[in-house]
């Protein structure tokens, strides 16, 4: 087109918006000359004339245009349907238009992405509009007439909604507002074989079927017969109306009422007939159609009427035929998983040779007030913590376990689904009224003085806060303040108070005595025992609910790792594959060879009693090393040692063996952690260890993960250490049910040739690290500490169910007049809440490692903190070889709103010391970290809170300080080669309440209040990237961690805060040496740095604008607000979902979505699986 012919139509197309916009407004008084403008413009959006087409559609896309705005106000206000019929074809042209053909592939390539991009741009303008309120209105009155008129216009409304639906995040609470819901279900009905309408309908379907009201409203309408029907007017042919009919059925069986009507029509019967002539299929359309009808028949599966259609249907055989035909494809990976798990749940119901109930059984004592009441902490009876309770059959992201509950039944599923659909619903103010139940006051928390001792005595502590509240003469206290004082000046630990007890009050109740302050469990240790002995002594004083009969080699010898870089393990498709069909056959026929050569259940018996007599434990496994037991070949196996777990060993093969973990105390669930021996083994033979009762829908075994050995005979020869072991690793569902859960087990299975005959190992999860390890390292820590430069004091915190001691630590430097204790802030540490996250424990070994040392940065730490620290607050869980729960069957990171003084009392004191700080000192925490592992993540990463990423709508009204929360994950990405901030969230959800982080952040008004995760696995970036985590590792975050908090403390609560694009006067030299300036410098430029905006929440990057986010400025000159962290700035930012969402700039790579690893990203992100199904996470 000539550059004149190019003019006159834009002046064309300018001339006709220009009296749009002047009949828009009164289309009625404009009649047939609004018409004739309308039919000019639908002619040139649809003109056969590419050129022009194409320029009309630029014209319209454009905002400033106004196009879109004189269109929807037009619909509005004209009443005649020929005009409306106008813009609808106009508006369809918009967002679906005509594909174009070129001479050149490569430039009509490029051509359809602008354009699909624009369309697209154009939907999100006009559901910004309002577009779907005014469509949804006119397509209600068109129902009542029945014109020729009519039918075009429903049919070019239906497809612009078909679009918008997709695109409108909440076009289902649009649709439950205006009441309309059922229209689209009528219109499904009417035109179910209407091919022109179909496709968009089922659109609009499928989007309301993710809503709970909608899908709820639409079953209850019968829309079960309607999608039948429409099934068998669409066919098997494999089209898009194929696909997204099956999608449909997939969200509509998440609903058991569904699943029961769906099955009654006969959806299973079609189902199962794509399976029959999937060979027919071709292309990517098959992957996807199968996909989904695979996700269908898994929700049919949860309810009995589903299992018997599909294998009254012959499914069970079409299924297997489809496994054993399979392309080897890797794409059909995760569908051979899915379908063997389906399989295996439409089997006999198969269960596991045990009872349900863990054989560690625990008397829970009696209490004034019951652990599941509102009163004493639980959520239950509240409506806030119903939500709380639902929640955790989910995922709680903060910790690697805490998502291990997503398994739970379809009505758990379709409860969780209504609470968050009717979350807005629920009264904040009677929320916190039921999760704050109950607050102490600063009288029942003055008995905590005696463990801040550091800080002199009680008038001495009250003085320095200023406090008034708390009337000295009223308390009733008698105590030496002068021999508090002295004690801390020369660094030593005088002898606690005698017995205080509040004597004004109502009760008598007792605080702190003698017998609780002392270590009694080292009493046993002198200074002159080996650490082995050390060991011996204390571990013989722990107290087990199953006797145990040994102490662990690896833990007797200190178990570390080996200290070598091992690489993730690369994992065989084609093994996993036969595993997976292996496992579906066993299920047909079971296995002929199936001896029990492991039992816990009949070593304990029913005479198991709680505790045990106290004897010496020991280790003689070097002795035993060479030596075969007589008259088998069979492994052997033991775990009745400290955090040991198995309960029983199958031998099902030559040497092949089925392996049951043993449930938590007192539960019949949360398997995952084990810990045992074997030994009689023969040298270089490949054993298989089956692992059939795990229960987390997926596992870091399928991404690289690997389990670790521990051979007694490499210890003997000077090589002592764990290491990773094990060749074809895969994880995948079995037949095994789960009681009254509705599903199956998992299984994990690897292979492990022993390099040593006859050989005793240890097999385990993750480096164990015991109580009796702690307890071992805080005397030699103690020994080590008996000086006057560091001030360190371990002593009882309080005791545990089970009679065990529970220690805290206090870590500063000696008091002195240049730099008193009072003057030093409190930073609050915790680790080990759920005893299988072992990595917590050896990250906080390092903590205290890096903290007792003598370098620069650690006296320096200590000069400027007094450390609080509780290492270990599941002490009971962990002795007993739990993954979870402790003694009470209970989730404690669940307990910290209302923490149980009887069945909670870690989690109650500890609350109590912070509280003790914040209420009576006057002083909270400066920072607050718990210490956790997660299983289904990579790397370290931080959760924080912040007011702007809360659900509480209470919180987002209040000002944030993003510097404050934001600024010590950053310094962790400066010191951790392990960190990853892309995986730092600081979102606030409202089944989060109850744990540590955010209690403390909302109770206590701690800031900077934190979970550090560490994975089970290894890390897929930085310097560490392919490797597992070695213990060493480990240890290296505490001490990372610790620079970062000396990075951290040298410009106060207002570190570089501030809207100047000059740097910081005075800053660390640590700082300005890991530090880059931003990437829009020149200098930065040439060396191709460039600037990445990362969206934490979302956890994706983009690059950032061109102006400098350092600047006061925007290039257009407006002004703009920029909190500065040295290199790293943050602006807000809000989103339509009201999520918080904070920018991050800085100025390295921080890695892009497409680097994310696959099993860290939402699953809608993957081609081949659906993040609505639980099992679409796993892969072979």
């Amino acid at each position: 087109m000539s550059a004149g012919n190019r003019n006159a139509d834009e002046a064309v197309s300018d001339a006709l918006l220009e009296k749009l916009r002047t009949h828009a407004a009164k289309p009625q008084e404009a009649g047939d000359a609004f018409r004739a403008v309308l039919a000019k413009i639908h002619a040139r959006v649809t003109s056969s004339d590419r050129r022009v087409r194409e320029r009309a559609l630029e014209k319209l896309w454009q905002k400033n245009s106004g196009a879109m705005e004189s269109f929807i106000v037009a619909l509005e206000n004209c009443k005649d349907h020929v005009a409306d019929c106008s813009i609808a074809g106009i508006l369809h042209e918009c967002i679906s238009p005509r594909a174009s053909r070129s001479k050149s592939k490569k430039k009509g390539s490029k051509n359809k992405s602008a354009t699909r991009t624009s369309s697209r741009m154009a939907v999100i303008q006009l559901v910004n509009l309002g577009i779907t309120q005014v469509l949804v209105k006119l397509l209600i009155n068109l129902q009542h007439a029945d014109t020729i008129t009519n039918e075009m216009l429903t049919q070019d409304i239906l497809c612009i909604l078909g679009q918008v639906a997709q695109r409108d995040q909440k076009f289902a609470s649009k649709m439950k507002l205006l009441n309309s819901v059922k229209v689209f279900h009528a219109l499904l009905r009417q035109h179910y074989n209407n091919n022109k309408i179909l496709l968009p309908l089922l659109l609009i379907i499928k989007t309301l079927a993710k809503n709970p009201f909608s899908l709820q409203t639409l079953v209850r309408d019968g829309i079960t017969g309607t999608l039948e029907k429409t099934f068998i007017s669409v066919g098997y042919a494999p089209h898009l109306k194929l696909r997204t009919l099956i999608e449909c059925l997939k969200h509509f069986t998440t609903n058991k009422l569904c699943c029961n009507k769906l099955v009654k029509v006969g959806i299973v019967h079609l189902l199962m007939r794509i399976f029959e002539r999937w060979e027919r299929f071709d292309g990517p359309m098959r992957l996807k159609i199968c996909n989904y009808a695979l996700n269908t028949l898994q929700h049919l599966c949860v309810i009995k009427a589903g299992r018997k259609a599909i294998k009254s249907n012959n499914g069970l055989q079409l299924l297997y035929r489809f496994c054993t035909n399979c392309p080897e494809d890797k794409a059909y990976d995760c569908l051979l998983s899915r379908i063997c798990g389906i399989i295996n749940q439409c089997l006999e119901k198969k269960e596991l040779p045990v009872p349900e109930m863990s054989p560690a059984r625990f008397v829970l004592p009696e209490a004034n007030v019951r652990a599941n009441s509102a009163e004493s902490g639980s959520d239950i009876d509240s409506q806030a913590n119903s939500m709380a309770s639902a929640g955790r059959l989910y995922s709680d992201l903060d910790s690697g376990d805490d998502e291990e509950e997503e398994e739970g039944s379809h009505d758990s599923r379709n409860a969780i689904d209504n609470a968050i659909y009717m979350s807005d619903e629920v009264d904040e103010g009677k929320f916190f009224a039921g999760v704050f139940t109950s607050q102490r006051s600063e009288e029942d928390l003055v008995g905590y003085h005696t463990f801040f001792r550091e800080l002199g005595g009680l008038r001495s502590q009250l003085r320095l806060a200023g406090s008034s509240a708390v009337k000295l003469t009223e308390l009733g206290f008698i105590e030496d303040e002068q021999a508090d004082s002295q004690s801390v000046k020369t660094g030593k630990s005088r002898t606690p108070p005698k017995d205080l007890t509040r004597v004004n009050g109502t009760t008598k109740q007792q605080l702190v005595t003698n017998d609780r302050h002392r270590l009694k469990i080292l009493e046993d240790a002198s200074g002159e025992l080996t650490d082995q002995e050390a060991y011996c002594a204390v571990a013989s004083r722990v107290r087990s609910v199953i006797g145990f009969v040994k102490v662990a080699y690896p833990d007797w010898t200190g178990g570390d790792g080996c200290g070598k870089a091992e690489p993730l393990n690369t994992k065989d498709r084609k093994v996993c594959r036969a595993k997976l069909l292996t496992c579906v056959e066993r299920g047909f026929h079971s296995s002929a060879v199936q001896e029990v050569v492991y039992d816990l259940d009949a070593l304990v018996g029913p005479a198991c009693r709680q505790g045990r007599d106290a004897r010496l434990l020991d280790n003689c496994d070097e002795k035993r090393i060479g030596k075969r037991v007589l008259d088998t070949k069979q492994l052997q196996f033991e775990s009745r040692f400290e955090s040991g777990n198995l309960r029983k060993a199958i031998q099902i093969g030559l040497r092949e063996y089925d392996l049951i973990l043993t449930p938590d105390v007192n539960s019949g669930s949360r398997h995952q952690w084990f810990y045992f021996e074997v030994s009689n083994m023969e040298a270089n033979a490949p054993y298989t260890f089956n692992i059939v009762n795990c229960e987390k829908a997926n596992s870091q075994f399928n991404f690289g993960m690997k389990p670790i050995l521990f051979s007694v005979t490499e210890a003997k020869y000077g090589r002592p250490g764990w290491v990773r072991t094990g060749v074809d690793i895969c994880y995948y569902r079995n037949c095994y049910q789960r009681p009254a859960r509705g599903k199956t087990y998992l299984t994990t299975s690897f292979t492990v040739t022993f390099p040593h005959a006859h050989d005793v190992c240890y097999l385990a999860y993750h480096f164990p690290y015991t109580y009796s390890q702690l307890m071992t390292d805080i005397w030699k820590w103690r020994k080590k500490c008996a000086n006057a430069s560091v001030y360190f004091r371990a002593e009882t915190l309080c005791e545990t169910l089970n009679g065990n001691e529970n220690p805290v630590l206090t870590i500063t430097s000696p008091d002195s007049r240049g730099n008193p204790i009072h003057a030093r802030k409190v930073i609050f540490l915790t680790s080990r809440v759920h005893p299988g996250e072992s990595n917590a424990s050896w990250v906080m070994h390092g903590t205290l490692k890096a903290l007792l040392n003598d370098n620069q940065y650690a006296c320096s730490l200590r000069d400027d903190y007094v450390f609080k620290i509780v290492p270990m607050l599941n002490i009971e869980g962990v002795v007993n070889g739990c993954n979870r729960y402790g003694l009470t069957n209970e989730d404690l990171n669940r307990r910290w709103s209302n923490p149980n003084q009887v069945y909670h009392p870690v989690i109650y004191h500890t609350k109590g010391l912070m509280e003790y700080c914040a209420k009576v000192l006057q002083r909270p925490p400066h920072v607050f970290v718990d210490y956790h592992g997660h299983s289904r993540r990579k790397n370290v990463f931080l959760f924080g809170c912040s007011r702007s990423g809360s659900w509480s709508a209470a919180d987002r009204t209040k000002p944030d300080q993003p510097v404050q929360y934001l600024m010590l994950p950053h310094l962790m990405q400066k010191t951790s080669a392990a960190f990853a901030l892309p995986l730092c969230s600081f979102k606030v959800e409202r089944n989060k309440e109850s744990t540590a982080r955010v209690a403390v952040w909302r109770q206590l008004g701690v800031a900077r209040s934190y979970t550090m995760e560490s994975s089970f696995c290894g890390c897929d970036q930085g310097a560490l990237a392919g490797l597992h985590l070695d213990t060493e590792h480990l240890k290296a975050i505490g001490r990372d961690f610790c620079r970062a908090l000396s990075m951290m403390k040298y410009s106060g609560d207002d570190w570089a805060v501030e809207k100047s694009a000059m740097r910081p006067a005075i800053i660390s030299e640590e700082i300005r040496r890991r530090s880059r300036p931003c990437g829009n410098s020149i200098a930065e430029k040439s060396r191709g740095l460039n600037s990445y905006i990362y969206d934490v929440d979302r956890r994706r990057s983009r690059p950032a604008a061109r102006e400098c986010a350092f600047c006061e400025t925007t290039p257009q000159g407006r002004p703009r607000n920029v909190f500065r962290i040295n290199t790293l700035c943050i602006t807000p930012r809000r989103s339509h979902s009201d999520r918080d969402s904070r920018r991050v700039i800085a100025s390295q790579r921080i890695p892009t979505e497409e680097h994310i690893p696959e099993e860290s990203r939402c699953m809608d992100d993957r081609v081949s699986t659906s993040s609505e199904s639980d099992e679409s996470e796993y892969e072979i």
